[in-house]
């Protein structure tokens, strides 16, 4: 809860072979314009309209694209990055890094909003169960075996008989 993960800021091209990710990579390296090259080619339709652009990611939503974008600098490209999961199938990624920031402890200012419902949370749960506890100490519950009964037989005969065989 207190610990900011690792983030990468990731721009990237996603296609169908390794061939179509090699073909982009000496693209970008010739001075290409990452973005267009995204609009135009990539198969990650969510991005398609941000120029490629990820946003910042974590190794919980893009494991292999994290793994490859912290081995990069600032600026640098990678690739192909071969993906077997992803919601657009099998593909392979070119990337590009924007920023990285290491993993880090949150500030009191980034966690009090979490902190404050936290112990709202737990203030109106404790309130319920002394409510409860209370409320099952005051109540009875009788049960009339014989009205139980009676409405039973009631509807055993109302039933239609199950089809045999």
């Amino acid at each position: 809860k207190f610990i900011a993960p690792a983030q990468a800021h990731v721009l990237e091209i996603m296609v169908k072979t390794e061939e179509e990710a090699q073909k982009m990579l000496k693209q970008l390296r010739a001075g290409a314009d990452f973005k267009k090259l995204a609009q135009e080619n990539t198969i990650r339709t969510y991005a398609k309209k941000n120029g490629g652009d990820l946003g910042f990611i974590a190794k919980s939503n893009y494991p292999e694209l994290f793994d490859a974008a912290f081995q990069l600098k600032k600026g640098q490209l990678g690739g192909p990055i071969h993906l077997l999961q992803s919601p657009v199938g099998e593909g392979y990624s070119v990337i590009k890094l924007v920023e990285k920031t290491e993993q880090r402890q949150k500030t009191l200012k980034e966690i009090e909003p979490d902190m404050q419902s936290g112990a709202t949370y737990e203030k109106r749960n404790a309130v319920y169960q002394q409510w409860l506890a209370q409320a099952r100490a005051k109540t009875q519950i009788k049960i009339d075996q014989s009205g139980l009964q009676a409405v039973v037989k009631m509807v055993e005969k109302e039933l239609p008989e199950e089809k045999k065989g």
